[in-house]
Parts: structure tokens; sequence; C-alpha cells
């Protein structure tokens, strides 16, 4: 029953001088930040003061902290992202004209559209985005697509309702402060002094400043519910949240299964992702109950910016109720009119152009451990193994409750097997299950090998799933982990030049040939590995691709480097067991490998996955016989 939507106050308020004291914690950051900024110039403007006098050298550090400065600024990201002109949507544009002045708030400059499901607002422009404005409101495609017109006029009066209430310069700013600070404390090692520093701060900063920021966040969330509510309605932004919950939990617990099953078809990804989503939910409309039901009991964390949808319905004087079943058209569909089909089109495009190449891996990868490359995964074959190996053959292609139930029956028979429990714990956490944890942490105790590896997926897991406090524990123990390991990278590239080197298991070589030679990226590739010791004395094989890329088309596919090694990572650990480490070194074709390694790499037999199409070190100088 329907209450009115003042009568229920929101589970907590954000007053005056917590909103004044985030404010100034907010400025400390910026001033440490300004200073961290100002670090590297110093030097070269003394040095300009000194060659041209302190009237250059003022003009050029404002110019040099000026730029660095807006360097350094995190923004909205731009992937996917248009402006649509008011003659595109006159009707989208009637509906935000008049829910501005439903909700009092001021006029829209600019409506974006995105590819993701869900909705935004914020407001730029001016020093710290205090000053001046330009509001901006985005609508994800797939929200157009999964919501009716109803529930995006709430969504989109409840965005209105932050400018509304002047949450749109404090909220992005301190959108901007989190994202700084949030990347140094996941950094992985100290590149730099500064860098080393930052990373300090940010550990003990950034969770404080994260649980007293979410705090008001969620404030503000509240807030803007009673504005969506009094502009539009509340039983329409409840059922859009309660569907958009659905959504997501078929996107995360039944989504995978039916993509595996086209995954395992062909190697092209789809191109109507948000209509196969769209099928998805039409299907299974019995799950609506249970997904609300695990929405509900989720418990929540300190990071978290929005409040839950029960604590939201409740403040609005709602039950949280299954939305009605839809047979009217998309509210995209009515809202763009005829631009809706190709808006929908090229987010489509754009997503299967994301995933393809990803998707292309999964295809071979399934293909290949189906005939049998599962086996390159284990060091010996033994009774476990086989059935381990059975297990995960049937995850990878099935993902359902009884593929779950192999993984926890091989676990069970095999307590001592440490690849048992870490598959499980991977299966678990796939389903959002934090039990998966445990099995993950389970198989580091049964094997300090697989710590990198499952503390990497702990880590992954609880950056998106854990409260803070976990997430940062888990951080913690992967830098230990990092340190212990420390010794072994040290002596990495001495040993990949001095020390006998052997091909990588004969199993995986199948694998990595297909993929890499559908790519035209690759112009060479080795694999290798030998075996190194840790800081512990403890013996680690090391897994080493050997990367040789055309400049060229990785300039024209606009990929750094550190993008290309992050995927050609990806390959290697999905082919070698859980226990071993992978490395990968990449070379330029416009720039020459190194000789040494190269006379290191042609001693192996087999060590080559992909022959070179250009020559290797032509017209080049050995500093070494000069």
């Amino acid at each position: 029953m329907q209450a009115s939507a003042s009568s229920a106050a929101p589970a907590s308020t954000f007053n005056s001088r917590q909103r004044l004291s985030l404010t100034l914690l907010a400025l400390a950051s910026e001033l440490i930040f300004v200073t961290v900024v100002i670090l590297p110039i110093a030097p070269f403007v003394m040095l300009q003061a000194a060659i041209w006098g302190a009237g250059f050298a003022a003009v050029f550090g404002v110019t040099a902290f000026t730029f660095l400065w807006w360097l350094v600024q995190p923004s909205p990201g731009t992937v996917g992202r248009h402006a649509v002109r008011r003659e595109e949507a006159p009707a989208l544009f009637e509906m935000v004209d008049g829910l501005c002045t439903n909700a009092a708030a001021p006029r829209i400059h600019r409506i974006v559209l995105d590819n993701e499901l869900n909705a935004a607002a914020y407001q730029t422009g001016g020093f710290l985005s205090l000053l001046g404005s330009r509001r901006t409101l985005i609508l994800g495609v797939p929200l157009l697509r999964m919501l009716n017109l109803d529930e995006v006029k709430a969504v989109i009066a409840h965005e209105l309702g932050h400018f509304s209430r002047n949450h749109g310069r404090l909220g992005h700013w301190i959108y901007r402060v989190r994202a700084k600070w949030d990347h140094y404390l996941h950094m992985q090692g100290n590149d730099s002094f500064v860098d080393g520093g930052l990373k300090a701060i940010a550990s003990w900063f950034v969770p404080y400043f994260v649980s007293r920021s979410s705090s008001w966040s969620r404030q503000c969330e509240f807030e803007a519910d009673t504005v969506a509510a009094r502009a539009s309605s509340a039983r329409h932004l409840t059922d859009a949240l309660a569907r958009l919950e659905f959504i997501s939990f078929l996107l995360a617990r039944k989504l995978p299964t039916q993509l595996s099953s086209l995954r395992m078809q062909s190697a092209q990804a789809p191109g109507n992702f948000w209509s196969i989503t769209a099928e998805l939910a039409e299907t299974n409309r019995s799950a609506m109950p249970q997904a609300l039901a695990e929405g509900a009991n989720r418990p929540r964390r300190a990071q978290d910016t929005h409040p839950a949808l029960r604590e939201r319905a409740t403040a609005l004087g709602l039950l949280v109720e299954p939305p009605p079943i839809e047979s009217s058209p998309c509210a995209g569909d009515i809202l763009l009119g005829k631009e809706w089909a190709r808006v929908l089109t090229a987010c489509n495009e754009d997503w299967q152009k994301n995933t393809q190449v990803s998707w292309r891996f999964d295809h071979l990868r399934m293909r290949w451990l189906v005939t049998g490359g599962v086996h390159a995964l284990f060091s010996q074959q033994t009774a476990a193994q086989t059935e381990l190996a059975t297990a995960i053959v049937q995850e990878q292609l099935q993902g359902d409750d009884a593929s779950l139930a192999l993984l926890s029956a091989a676990a069970t028979r095999h307590p001592e097997m440490a690849m048992a429990h870490f598959y499980l714990g991977l299966a678990l956490l796939e389903r959002g299950d934090d039990a998966g944890i445990q099995e993950l942490r389970q198989s580091i105790r049964l094997d300090k090998r697989i710590a990198l590896g499952a503390q990497n997926v702990i880590c992954g897991y609880l950056a998106s799933h854990g409260d803070q406090k976990a997430a940062r524990e888990a951080v913690i123990r992967r830098r230990y982990t990092h340190e212990r390991l420390t010794p072994l990278y040290e002596q990495l590239w001495e040993a990949l030049l001095c020390r006998s080197l052997r091909a990588i298991a004969p199993g995986a070589v199948p694998l990595l040939a297909e993929v890499l030679a559908g790519e035209p990226l690759t112009d060479g590739c080795w694999a290798v590995q030998l075996d190194l010791p840790d800081a512990t004395g403890l013996s680690h094989t090391v897994n080493i691709l050997v990367m040789r890329i055309d400049h060229e088309q990785a300039h024209k596919a606009d990929l750094g480097e550190d993008d290309l090694r992050a995927r050609y990572q990806n390959y290697l650990q999905a082919v070698i067991p859980p226990d071993q480490l992978a490395m990968v070194h990449t070379v330029y074709t416009s720039e020459p490998l190194n000789p040494r390694l190269l006379k290191q790499l042609q001693a192996v037999p087999g060590s080559e996955i992909i022959a070179p199409a250009r020559p290797l070190n032509l017209d080049i100088i050995r500093i070494d016989s000069i």
C-alpha cells in the first residue's frame, strides 16, 4: 500500500556539520594532490628561474601546473557515448523539460546516451568543479531497452532530483577525489618515490574517505527519491529499481550459462546482446521473487553509494513488489522514435566489438578443453585429477548447478587437492557466493604456489562485492605475496638470458598457436619456462611468453603496451596450471629483439609458437661487440 513519500524518513541523515567535515576532508586531499603535482615541476621551474629569470619561470610554472592538474583529473568515461540533439528525440526532451519543472530542477544542458544499464547526472565546470556549471543527464541505452516509459520517467526524475537538491557540485567533486585516490590504492607496484608515497597515503585515507563520502551519497539518493516521488511516481520508481535488480540478477546468474552455449557454437560474438537479455527476462519471470529476496538480504557495505532497494522503498512508504509484466514498447522506442533502432544497433555493435577478442579466445579455449586440452592443467594424470578435469570441462560448458555439484564433490572427496578447492572457489565467486573465498584460501594453505592467482581473484571479487575492510585485508595479503615473489622477479631477466630453458607443456601450444595466429598484431611468439625460488626458497615454475608485436597494427587498434601485456598474460594463464606463474615480455617490430634472448629462445626445441613474418634484428648495432 502506498503512503505519502514524505511520511517515511530516510534511514540515516547527513547534517550540515558532517557535510562541512566531508568538504574539508576532500579539500585536504586536493591540497595533497596539488603538492604532488607541483613537486615534479619544481626543479624545472627553479632551473628556468636561474636561466631566464623569475618572470619567465612563473609563467612556465603556472602553465605546467595547469596542464598537469588537468591531466590528473578523472572524468566520466566517454566510451560508447554520444549526445542527443533535441530534433532527434523531441519526446525525450519534452519529458525532461516537464520533469525539470515538476522537480524544481535547473535546466539540463545536454542529454547523453551510453552503453550502461544505468542513468546518471553530473555537473562540471570551473576550478575543482565548484565554480560554474554544466549539467549533463546520462541515460543508458540498455536502461531504455529494459524499462517501460513510466519507469524511465521516474528514473530521470530521480536524477534531476540530484540537481534540485544541489548534489551535483559536491557530488561530482567527491567522485573525482575518490577516483584519483582509488587509482593509487590499487596500484600494484611503486614506480617512483612519489607513487609509493601516494600509495601509502591512499592505504589509510581511501577507506576512511569512502566510508564518510558513501554515507553522504546514500543520503543524497534518499533525497533524490523523494523528489522523484513528487515529480513522477514513487511506485514507478520502486518498480524501476526492482526491475533493475532482476536484470542484474539475470546478468550474473542466468546469462553466463546461455552465453556459454553460444560461445561454444561460434567464435563470433553475438550482435544482439541486449535482445538476448530481454528474451532472458521474458523466459525467467519466475526467478523475480528470488532476485528480489537476494537483493533484500544483501548486507550493506561501508562503501555502498546507494541504499538497498528495501531501504529506498521503505523511505517512500512502499513495499517491494515484482513489477508488472510488460507488453508495451520499451521506453527507448517511445522516447527516441525512429532513432531508436539505430541507437540500439550501435549499442549492440559496441558490445560485440568490445567483447570479440575475449569471446573468440573463450570459444577456442572451450573447444581446447573439450578435446583434451584440460589435461595440460595437470602435471600428472591420476584418478582424482581426471575427476576434477571432467568437472572443469562441465563448468566451462554449462556453468549450472550440476557442474557446481561436480566441483564440490571433487573437493569433498579429495580435500588434500589444492586445485580442486581453487576451481570450486572460482565457480562459487562467479555465482556471487562468498563461500568461494574460503575455498580459494584453503587452496593457498595447501599449496603456497597458488597464492598469487587465488588472491588476484579474491581481490577482484571483494572490490565489487565485499566490504571495505575485507577488501583492504585482501589487498594486504596479496602485497605480502608480491613481496615474497620479489626476489624471483628480480632474477627473472638474468635467468632468462643465462639459464637453461625448456618449452612449455606441449598440450598448451595448440591453443596459443590458434589464438595468436588469428590476431594481426602478432609477428612472432615464443613460450618457455624455468624454475625459480621465491624469498622462502619455494620453487615456482615460471612460464614466459615473448611476444613480438606489429607496432603499426597496435597503433591502429589504439592498444598500449600495458593493454597488450594484460591480454597475453590472460592467454598464458588460461593454459597453465594455477600453481604456475605467467610472465609476458613484449617487443615491437620497430625495435630489436635482444640478441641474447633470441639465441636462448632458438635453442629451445618447440618454443616457437608463431614464426616472425618480418626479419629479426636487421640494421642494428651490437653494442657489446664494439
